[in-house]
């Protein structure tokens, strides 16, 4: 947002920090201890104040700088240097500042060595002065490369080297700070510097001396004064929007159970359509109220004349019906509630009449009042009668509204949550949770919500102690919960910044580029008007989408991105009739495009876009045209549903052929209505009506609605919809009139198919979004499909035991979908969808779990993806990015779309360990070819010396099943409890082991014991075993498994650990068993320390990259794929290896065992060095060679 967040303190604070923070924790900061310097400084200042204080209105700029800006920056510390310029020239600063006398020489010996890039690189900050009293927004006059003050400081920083992160705008008075880290050209802090003189208050004045001193820019230990701030406030932000999100499902059941009660609603708790309308309409208030609180907070609600700003916040604003139940309400009981109750009516609407007009206001405008009329649809009294009809008690909606806007701070007091330190993405986490939950009747003995693993669920009231309850409801009330119980979930799918900031610009650059490239490949420059104006087209040409968008967080990313880069070209031009937020606007009517199959996630995906593209003198900006709720993954390409064939011989026109010409034509008419619609400015009310109008008209076009109709039924067929054979004849030739039609509307089968179609969400993204995927004339376009495909797709595994979903849309996936193996996985599916809707060329970027790397049952989407697309880059993490929720590990990838891969093209693959990673993750090429050569097409993010180890180990080794046979141990089923014992009581006990005790090279035996008779399986009765089963069921296996000498492995691990065994020890299931093939005779004492080098460590993560996986596990079949190299001289020996020996005999503990065996040799060198294949022991301890 480019709106600025008053403060009635001793700042002015624009979106740059936390008010929150700045208020409450900044003077925690050991640089804020600064009283002494600050007073001597305050004095200094103030003296000078009454000097100069009288005359500084009528200086000119450089003499202000001289009489007072450079005097108060000599009083602060800094050195400096005048007119430095910009290093690839096009202007120059003011003053650059240094932080010391030593740092200015070496800038100035660099100046005179012409050394710019240098000279910028050691300064603190740049720095820009106007005349006193200039106002910073306003245009200049003449022709520059930024068309104002705030954006000409913006324009700088974009020119200097990145070590110089912060730019300080002052007429003297005000003096603004700009920092590198944000896109916008209104994100700053900014202070009054006499008035805080004329306070008198030393520590108001520190908001200026800790924030504008040479050391708030100098770093010590990586960071700085300024970057702590900035950084702490992203972290209280997010605390902020935490603790938001857990009262959010409080005013949520406080708003659904007010509407029943204030209404007298019968809820019946079967009727889940009641129910479910119930809580959409909540929903909507609460995002009212968010909107209201954010626009309020970031003084777009905020008339300026003064008897207007006082009407307004004496008889509309939400800010100050929250400051009064605040105030009346602290110091009751508010967490059970009762403090509302017993401080306002529970019959009265006095608060909830003030906000229907409050809406109101807002939605029709009021030019009286100088508020604009914002439209929409969210506050449209015709879209949303259950609202109008029905109001909520004073007590119910003063809880709502508190519950929404306070939290606590550090001494547990309630305080105004301030919405302007929120993002949008911020205001996306809140809602986002609420949309998998519903409203449910509690039971007569109420339900209680406890904390469980990080989240919270829902137990019978009378099984939850009272200390334990984080929220009650009494028999018959609403509660809000979702499918798992939980009021809120341990976790949520909601995607971190970095990862979507990195997603977006990963996906976007290249394209920027290719732009780029080709004006200038034109002979433009970019100072050139023809240049922006072409640059400007190109980029409203592209087409963004997210076919997951959930709280719309990549495409208000999107948004911002692609507007900053509209503004890095505006700035190099010599015009300032450019508006930044009328390109975000378009950018967002004709750049964005989502869909979601919740409904209420649509909405607040609008709700975050208006957020970002809020303006304030303009209405919401119309959006329906490209945000959709349907089932991104079901339906069809209108195009396919009747190909084309020949005419007959008397040149007559088959029916397909007539329905293919409808459906250009009636796509063309469609084509013409859209151009019509993105015509419009989208600026005024009367613009968004027109395009209201519009689009209902296109959406109700007789013909276009018969090709959506004839799409579903061609959809509802793989959903086991019965269509007879000639469906598709009857509704070709009768799509063009309108009684023939009705009849076909009457036929039973295409009833059913339309009843499908709806309780399906069928998308048809052909006809969804016609613009992208047709010419003007109705044509597919040669290069159809979307630009760009971003997002964080749902992971929901289907076909388990606990999946409800509908059997006939298994069946669909299954139908039409090559990704959709075994259990599918939703994710795989919107991968395959995305070959679909992403044109040649064009770039996606997902964040999955990490499955998609090496999963056997993701080879069929890993197929289709290697096959189909260039890949440009996987980055793996080796943590799970999704705070508190149990996907594992993650994994971005990012592809280009093309019909042929070329054979040399390489991909950067990496590693993160945590996020800061992402942005400089050290990063390795590797060609794509490689993966097709590899099992089921497996990915890696191995790089390429790796790589060819690896390979090598291949060629000169055979797997390892060739050599040795690979079994479970015994599976004692649901007789463990009779079969195994500390203490041996019977002839047919044997000494047991299980996977734990297994380490490398040793076994510990912790004196288990079983007993292995067979006989017991036909001697037991079920009713003996601690069993719900009526059977008897274990697996002792053969009796040779155990009884040979063998190698035993720990089968639950992140690699294979193996010990000799000659002790005939029986093992459990958790153990895999490694015996000598019958025509082998290399001894496993041989085999054993090659196996447990790290040589076959590395081996085993290549080919299974499970390392750090919590329950990663070492399967049989990967086991026998290891390459296994057998030396030379033992393939002719017998006898076991000294160094196999010696730790074998030894009395060492396994720990200096396993030390002693990783360091007999060294993989690299010894490949480097001779070309063979390696091994972790030292030759001489074999006594061998190893060759190929």
């Amino acid at each position: 947002m480019s709106q600025a967040t008053l403060g009635s303190g001793p700042y002015r604070n624009s979106s740059l920090f936390s008010g929150y923070y700045l208020d409450e924790r900044v003077a925690d900061l050991d640089d804020w201890e600064s009283d002494d310097e600050a007073e001597a400084a305050f004095e200094a200042l103030r003296e000078l104040w009454e000097l100069e204080g009288e005359y500084v209105a009528s200086h000119g700029e450089d003499e202000l700088i001289d009489q007072w800006i450079g005097e108060v920056l000599d009083i602060l510390g800094f050195d400096t240097i005048s007119e430095g310029t910009l290093p690839g020239g096009g202007g120059y600063v003011d003053r650059l500042l240094y932080e010391s006398r030593e740092a200015r020489y070496t800038a100035a010996d660099r100046k005179q060595n012409d050394d710019r890039e240098g000279m910028f690189s050691g300064a603190s900050a740049l720095l820009e002065a106007k005349q006193w009293g200039h106002d910073f927004e306003a245009r200049f006059s003449d022709e520059r490369p930024y068309r104002d003050a705030s954006h000409q400081v913006k324009y700088y920083l974009e020119r200097t080297p990145s070590d110089l992160k912060w730019g300080i705008l002052t007429d003297g008075r005000k003096w603004r700070l700009y920092g590198t880290k944000d896109y916008e050209t209104q994100t700053y802090y900014e202070v009054d510097l006499p008035e805080l003189l004329e306070s008198g208050d030393l520590q108001q004045f520190k908001y200026f001396y800790c924030f504008f001193r040479p050391e708030a820019f100098t770093e010590v230990a990586g960071t700085s004064f300024l970057e702590t701030v900035w950084t702490e406030s992203e972290t209280a932000a997010q605390e902020l929007g935490e603790d938001l999100q857990d009262n959010v499902f409080t005013a949520l059941r406080v708003l659904g159970k007010g509407f029943v009660e204030s209404n007298d609603l019968a809820i019946d708790p079967e009727d889940e359509s009641a129910r479910a309308e119930l809580k959409e309409q909540s929903l909507v208030l609460l995002y009212r109220l968010m909107f209201v609180l954010y626009a309020e907070s970031r003084g777009l609600i905020d008339p300026e004349e003064p008897s207007a700003n006082a009407e307004y916040h004496e008889n509309f604003s939400l800010e100050e019906v929250r400051s009064d139940i605040i105030e009346r309400v602290e110091g009751g009981d508010i967490e059970s509630g009762a403090a509302f109750r017993e401080e306002y009516s529970e019959f009265s609407t006095t608060i909830w009449n003030r906000l229907s007009r409050l809406f109101e206001l807002i939605d029709d405008g009021e030019e009286a009042l100088d508020i604009p009329p914002y439209n929409g649809g969210l506050f449209d009294h015709d879209d949303h009668e259950f609202l109008a009809e029905n109001a909520v008690s004073d007590a119910a909606i003063a809880e709502v509204i508190f519950r929404l806007s306070t939290t606590k701070n550090d001494e547990g007091e309630h305080v105004p949550a301030d919405y302007a330190d929120l993002d949008t993405r911020h205001l996306g986490s809140i809602y986002e949770g609420l949309l998998e939950h519903e409203f449910r009747i509690a039971p007569e003995a109420g339900m209680a919500a406890v904390a469980a693993e990080g989240g919270q669920v829902w137990k019978p009231a009378d099984e939850v102690s009272v200390a334990d309850a984080v929220e009650t409801v009494d028999g018959g009330g609403l509660y809000v919960v979702n499918d798992e119980g939980e009021r809120k979930a341990t976790g949520a799918y909601y995607t971190p910044d970095y990862v979507v900031t990195y997603i977006v610009e990963e996906t976007v650059d290249p394209l920027i580029d290719e732009i780029h490239a080709d004006l200038e490949a034109d002979g433009l420059a970019r100072s050139d008007t023809e240049y922006f104006r072409r640059f400007y087209d190109r980029v409203t040409d592209l087409t963004v989408l997210d076919p997951a968008m959930g709280s719309g967080h990549f495409l208000t990313k999107a948004t911002g991105y692609l507007t900053e880069q509209v503004m890095s070209v505006v700035r190099e031009q010599e015009i300032q009739s450019y508006d930044e937020q009328e390109f975000r606007r378009d950018i967002s009517k004709e750049v964005i495009y989502g869909v979601d199959i919740n409904g209420m996630a649509v909405e607040l995906a609008k709700l975050s876009m208006w957020l970002e593209t809020l303006a304030a003198d303009q209405p919401l900006a119309f959006l329906d045209h490209h945000l959709k709720s349907g089932n991104s993954l079901v339906g069809s390409d209108i195009t396919e549903v009747l190909s084309e064939d020949n005419g007959d011989d008397g040149g007559q026109l088959t029916l397909t052929q007539a329905f293919a010409r409808v459906r250009q034509d009636t796509l063309e008419h469609v084509m013409e209505l859209m151009a019509d619609l993105l015509a419009y400015d989208n600026e005024t009310l009367e613009d968004v009506k027109s395009m209201e109008e519009l689009y209902d008209e296109i959406r109700e076009d007789p013909l276009y609605k018969r090709l959506f109709e004839l799409a579903n039924v061609h959809t509802a067929e793989e959903f086991g919809v019965d269509v007879p054979e000639d469906a598709y004849e009857q509704m070709a030739s009768a799509i063009e009139d309108e009684r023939d039609w009705e009849a076909i509307r009457e036929e039973p089968w295409f009833k059913s198919a339309q009843t499908t179609a709806a309780e399906q969400n069928f998308f048809h993204w052909e006809l969804e979004f016609p613009e992208v995927f047709f010419d003007s004339e109705g044509e597919k376009m040669g290069e159809a499909g979307f630009d760009i495909v971003i997002g964080n797709p749902p992971y929901v595994t289907h076909g388990g035991k606990q999946d409800t979903t509908d059997k006939s849309k298994l069946l669909y996936y299954d139908a039409v979908y090559e990704s959709s193996e075994y259990k599918p996985n939703t994710f795989a599916l919107f991968y395959e969808l995305i070959q679909d809707v992403c044109k040649l060329g064009g770039r996606i970027s997902y964040i999955t779990p990490r499955t998609l790397l090496d999963n056997q049952y993701m080879k069929n989407i890993r197929e289709i993806l290697v096959t189909n697309s260039e890949i440009q880059c996987i980055i793996e993490s080796d943590y799970s990015i999704f705070k508190n929720v149990e996907t594992g590990r993650n994994v971005i990838g990012i592809f280009k779309k093309v019909n042929d891969v070329r054979s040399d093209h390489s991909l950067r693959v990496g590693t993160i360990s945590e996020p800061m990673d992402l942005a400089s993750s050290g990063t390795q090429n590797i060609k794509q070819d490689y993966f097709l050569n590899t099992p089921e097409y497996k990915f890696t993010v191995k790089n390429n010396l790796e790589l060819e180890l690896y390979d090598k180990l291949k060629t000169c080794g055979k797997p390892l099943g060739n050599f040795v046979t690979v079994n479970n141990g015994v599976n004692t089923g649901n007789a463990a409890d009779v079969l195994i014992s500390n203490e041996p009581t019977k002839e047919t006990h044997r000494r047991f082991i299980e996977g734990k005790d297994i380490n490398k090279y040793t076994i510990t035996w912790r004196n288990l014991w079983i007993n292995y008779d067979p006989s017991l399986k036909q001697r037991l009765d079920p009713d003996d075993l601690n069993t719900r089963q009526n059977k008897v069921d274990f697996a002792l296996r053969s009796p040779e498994l155990f009884e040979d000498n063998k190698i035993l492995l720990r089968q639950t691990a992140d690699k294979p650990v193996g010990a000799f065994d000659d002790e005939g020890y029986i093992s459990r299931h958790s153990t895999h068993i490694l015996r000598l093939k019958e025509d082998v005779s290399i001894p496993l004492l041989v085999i054993l320390p090659i196996f447990n080098s790290s040589l076959l460590q590395f081996a085993y993560q290549i080919l299974v990259p499970e390392k750090g996986r919590t329950f990663a596990e070492v399967k049989a079949t990967n086991v026998r794929k290891l390459p296994f190299i057998i030396p030379e001289q033992s393939q002719k020996s017998n006898k076991p290896t000294n160094v196999t020996e010696e730790v074998l005999n030894s009395d060492k503990s396994g720990r200096e065992l396993a030390e002693e065996i990783s360091t007999n040799g060294n993989t690299r060198a010894a490949l480097t060095q001779s070309s063979q294949a390696i091994t972790e022991l030292k030759n001489s301890a074999l006594n061998v060679s190893v060759g190929c």
